[in-house]
Parts: C-alpha cells; sequence; structure tokens
C-alpha cells in the first residue's frame, strides 16, 4: 500500500485476526505487513505478535524460532521480556524441562517486575518438579505474593500436589489449613477444604472429616 494508511490498516488486520484467535491468518498478516514495511515504527511490534501468534497456535518450535528473531532484530525492543519469557514458555510447553528451568531461572534474574514473573514462577516450579526437583519446585511456588491471588493459589495446591508426592502430610495439612484460613472467599477454597477431607480420612479419622464438612456447610452455605 502506497498510502500512510495502508501499513497500519495491515499491521491492525493482522492483530485483529489474532484476537479473533485465527492465527494462522495473523501471521500470514504480519508477514504480508513486514515483507512491505521493514522499517515501519510497528515492525517492533508485528514481529512479536506474529511470534505470540505461532505460540497460541501451539507451534511451539517455530514460536521459539520467531521470538528469537524478535530479539535478534530488536535488541532493545519494547517486548524483549515478554519474548524471553514465550521462548521459555514454549520450551516448556515442549517438555523440555531442563531447558525451561535454564531460561526461565535467566528470564526472572535478568526482568524483575515484569507482569509476567508469577506466571514464570508456577512453569518453573512445574519444571522443577517434572525433573524431580520437588523442593526446589515448592521453593518457586513460595514465592508467589498473595497479592497476586490467582496464580498465588496455583502456587499452593501444586505444593500441595508436591508435599502429598513426598508424604509430606503434617505439611500438606498446615498448608490447607493456612489457605483455607487466610483465603476464605477464594473460589479455590471448597478444593482446600475437599484437601483436608482427604488428609483426615488417611489417618483414619474420618470423624474430623464429617466434622469438617459440616463446618464448612455451616460458614459458606
Amino acid at each position: 500500500p502506497n498510502s500512510k494508511q495502508g501499513p497500519e490498516a495491515l499491521f491492525m488486520r493482522g492483530f485483529a485476526l489474532l484476537q479473533a484467535e485465527q492465527n494462522d491468518e495473523a501471521i500470514a498478516a504480519f508477514d504480508k505487513f513486514l515483507q512491505a514495511q521493514p522499517q515501519h515504527p510497528r515492525a517492533d511490534a508485528a514481529t512479536y505478535w506474529r511470534g505470540m501468534a505461532f505460540s497460541y497456535a501451539k507451534k511451539f518450535e517455530e514460536a521459539r524460532q520467531a521470538m528469537d528473531e524478535y530479539l535478534q532484530k530488536f535488541p532493545e525492543g519494547r517486548h524483549r521480556g515478554q519474548a524471553v519469557f514465550r521462548k521459555a514458555y514454549c520450551a516448556q510447553q515442549l517438555e523440555r524441562y531442563g531447558l525451561a528451568i535454564d531460561e526461565l531461572l535467566a528470564y526472572l534474574e535478568k526482568f524483575p517486575g515484569e507482569a509476567e514473573n508469577n506466571e514464570a514462577r508456577i512453569l518453573l516450579g512445574n519444571a522443577f518438579m517434572n525433573e524431580g526437583y520437588m523442593e526446589e519446585g515448592i521453593a518457586e511456588f513460595a514465592k508467589i505474593p498473595s497479592t497476586d491471588s490467582k496464580l498465588y493459589a496455583e502456587g499452593v495446591f501444586r505444593t500441595a500436589e508436591g508435599l502429598k508426592l513426598l508424604e509430606e502430610y503434617e505439611r500438606y495439612r498446615a498448608l490447607m489449613e493456612k489457605f483455607r484460613t487466610e483465603n476464605p472467599a477464594s473460589p479455590r477454597v471448597a478444593e482446600a477444604i475437599a484437601n483436608l477431607g482427604w488428609y483426615w480420612r488417611q489417618q483414619e479419622q474420618p470423624e474430623k472429616a464429617r466434622e469438617l464438612y459440616w463446618q464448612a456447610i455451616a460458614d459458606y452455605g
């Protein structure tokens, strides 16, 4: 396109396709934009969102390659930290857990305070656990602040799974009690109560599980 509106419209078409989850079509639109306008101010964003489209399409190897391309072309780009995170995310999705651990640790060290940090800790904890490093995984989950309520809860319940596998049942009970007490309005409080019921049944004290359930009905209706 020769008009000023042309390149902008082409970029926005790619972004609209991405939002509509038409990922392959978005990739084609971003490719067309970048071929026509490699020096355009939107080239940074188009290159990054092209990589994200591969990731959303679950083409994780291609996404990693696209993010490498972004980082090479725009070493000081505005999406630099997000691109490094997305590369590590794709390694995790490809079940390359050792690589994911290395890349997530490097990301967290180099880009502290970014919006994706807590999601990175969830991925890192999962990767550690998948490699058999249960306590290291638990330690990563513990770094997620309670102010990020959704990912904090995810970290707590992933920790609970790890403790169950380690047969650390007293730590498991204490963790679930703490979560239930400190987060009574959480949508996952029922899960904590169910886990505590499992604990008491494992301890051959089903009466305590029943007492817990009746108390939960009285508290939550």
